[in-house]
């Protein structure tokens, strides 16, 4: 896939476009993706210079903690050295996941004392259930635990929002009145911190992980935010790969409006999906079916693991749904942490093609 002449400005440096709908400002450095071979090439190659002592390192498959069943997860957010910065704040320090076997008085001492470091610092504390045993008992099933790509992209957001910089990565008016979808949400970490900043948020995974996320954005909601703003519901990627008309996916998990032209959804998040290749068709197609609409725009942030399957995926992705095109954009490395990349991608409408 080649970038057109608008894709660079009159000195050859890439110029940043805007995003359909506005809920997106792409962050200086941000990179088109035009060629899947040289993407999967770049990434690679910065992650063993740039972290060449620490990039062969055993981090396992990116589970926080696949062994107990119930983990507290805590965000410290530091303000950045100065806020007039057009620069995105880089990720602070890693979160702090901790066990519930440790002393829980030990732990708040321990946490006031760090917010006593800095009255402008903020943390951000969660509990939530975990089901391991499902992890090693239900084949396929990766979502019963909390990855670590989560932790990532939930840290930079909530930077963003307590420490807005000069131009957000979301839009805080665009977000406020925003419909956001995720896709294969897990233990459901995400909507329990994000729907706070966003009109309504739809979580999904399939039906077996509905009942754990049920619990956590339960227990986690804050009480000032409405239970209606938060919809639980199941969708499965294999029944939206294998319905065989567009109006048969719309009946098994609706993604226009009556006009069957505007999307419901204005942002959709899909996080560390990426994995095995045998559900890259299915989770393709799917992005595909949520984004049946001009205008709605796709968020997709993954771990860097094995090579073959990004590769796939960012080819199935970039090849779908033609005649309509892809743009897909990659934004810069450092802004969601060690080994985590994020993909901003809409689609052109026909007039454009």
């Amino acid at each position: 896939m080649t970038g057109s002449e608008s894709d660079t400005n009159d000195d050859g440096a890439m110029s940043i476009p805007g995003v359909p709908g506005g809920i997106f400002n792409l962050p200086a450095g941000s990179e088109l993706i035009r060629d899947v071979e040289e993407e999967i090439f770049l990434l690679y190659t910065r992650l063993k210079t740039k972290n060449s002592d620490i990039s062969d390192a055993p981090l396992g498959l990116g589970s926080v903690d696949s062994k107990i069943s119930e983990i507290t997860v805590t965000i410290d957010l530091v303000p950045p050295p100065s806020t007039n910065s057009q620069d995105l704040p880089k990720s602070p320090s890693p979160s702090k996941e901790k066990s519930p076997k440790r002393s829980r008085a030990t732990y708040y001492n321990r946490l006031d004392k760090k917010r006593q470091i800095g009255s402008e610092n903020k943390t951000v504390e969660i509990v939530l259930e975990q089901d391991p045993s499902s992890l090693r008992s239900r084949k396929g099933d990766t979502g019963s635990v909390l990855w670590r790509a989560s932790v990532h992209l939930a840290r930079y957001l909530l930077m963003e929002h307590h420490f807005p910089p000069q131009t957000p990565l979301l839009s805080p008016p665009k977000l406020k009145s925003a419909r956001v979808l995720e896709l294969g949400a897990g233990v459901g970490f995400l909507a329990t911190l994000l729907s706070p900043l966003v009109e309504h948020y739809t979580v999904t995974d399939i039906g077996p992980l509905l009942p754990l996320i049920r619990k956590n954005v339960i227990r986690n909601l804050p009480s000032t935010i409405a239970k209606e703003s938060v919809t639980v519901a199941e969708l499965d990627w294999l029944d939206i790969q294998q319905a065989s008309t567009p109006s048969w996916r719309q009946k098994l998990f609706p993604t226009l409006k009556e006009d069957n032209l505007s999307p419901l959804y204005d942002l959709i998040i899909c996080c560390d999906c990426i994995y095995n290749t045998s559900l890259v068709p299915p989770l393709v197609a799917t992005i595909n079916h949520c984004c049946s609409g001009v205008g709605s725009v796709v968020l997709v942030v993954v771990e860097l693991r094995e090579e073959d399957v990004l590769r796939e995926f960012l080819t199935a992705w970039l090849d779908s749904d033609l005649p309509r095109i892809w743009k897909v954009w990659r934004i810069p490395e450092d802004k969601l942490g060690f080994r985590t990349v994020g993909w901003i991608g809409w689609k052109e409408s026909e007039e454009e093609v």
